[in-house]
């Protein structure tokens, strides 16, 4: 598949891997998700980096600014199973990067990792503005006095603590916006919940790592999570396209273990989109 970028992608893509950003604030949040909304055991836990600077704030996991390869953090992130030298794997959901700045929000997502001729797409997209209200409780945590807020965004009510202790207007994911730092926010399942861990000044040069291989693309939000929804309906699709007997008492395995596993990968961050 050929990709025609006009010249301001270019540009922007010269900017993104090209030139590095300084950062002076740097928050670390525990995320723990349940992939599975009707298996708590399917709970998973990683650390996030939101870095900070007086423009922009970058958000993604810690791990993938720390690796130098991000295709590898996607193979290592993904479900997988391997049977008879075949590897089904599940594109990561936590392959991206969010820029945000006081008046933008702006999404770098990767659908489903590379395509057969070794290139990988990543969609950019922008959001609107979240229209958050503010709640009159209070709390302590993490030694800060924290105000409540609340959000309904994609297909979830979202509960958030922020405090004006740190008078950042961020936090982790596409949140923020808020009259200071979110330091907890869940939704009201408590299905994705991110926890402030630490924050702390820093002195980080980085650049958002996007190599030779990858192909960024403006489509909207709805395209994305559609395109990953149908890479991952049609793989088995793909496979028996190449020739696979179906017949095989392997082939029978792999596609009950596939569909096991699209059936528990029900609860994606954004439920509406």
């Amino acid at each position: 598949m050929k990709y025609i970028l006009t010249f301001f992608y270019l540009s922007f893509f010269y900017l993104l891997s090209a030139q590095e950003a300084f950062f002076s604030k740097q928050a670390i949040y525990n995320l723990v998700y349940q992939p599975d909304s009707l298996d708590v055991g399917s709970s998973k836990n990683i650390h996030m980096e939101l870095l900070m600077n007086n423009e922009f704030s970058f958000f993604q996991t810690l791990r993938k600014r720390q690796q130098d390869s991000v295709l590898c953090y996607h193979n290592s992130q993904s479900n997988s199973f391997s049977r008879g030298g075949i590897v089904m794997r599940l594109p990561s959901k936590l392959n991206y990067v969010v820029k945000k700045s006081s008046d933008s929000i702006s999404v770098f997502d990767s659908a489903f990792g590379t395509d057969i001729n070794g290139k990988e797409p990543i969609y950019h997209y922008t959001e609107t503005p979240l229209n958050w209200e503010l709640k009159e409780d209070t709390l302590h945590y993490a030694d800060f006095i924290c105000q409540k807020a609340e959000l309904f965004y994609g297909g979830r009510k979202w509960i958030a603590w922020f405090t004006s202790d740190i008078p950042i207007s961020d936090g982790p994911y596409k949140f923020n916006g808020l009259p200071g730092l979110i330091v907890k926010i869940s939704d009201d399942k408590n299905h994705w919940n991110f926890e402030l861990v630490s924050f702390k000044d820093v002195s980080v040069r980085h650049t958002i790592n996007f190599q030779n291989w990858y192909v960024v693309q403006k489509k909207s939000k709805k395209q994305l999570f559609d395109d990953r929804r149908t890479f991952q309906n049609s793989l088995i699709t793909q496979l028996e396209n190449q020739g696979v007997n179906k017949a095989e008492p392997e082939y029978v395995k792999i596609k009950s273990s596939w569909a096991h596993m699209l059936e528990k990968d029900n609860n994606w961050i954004e439920l509406v989109y």
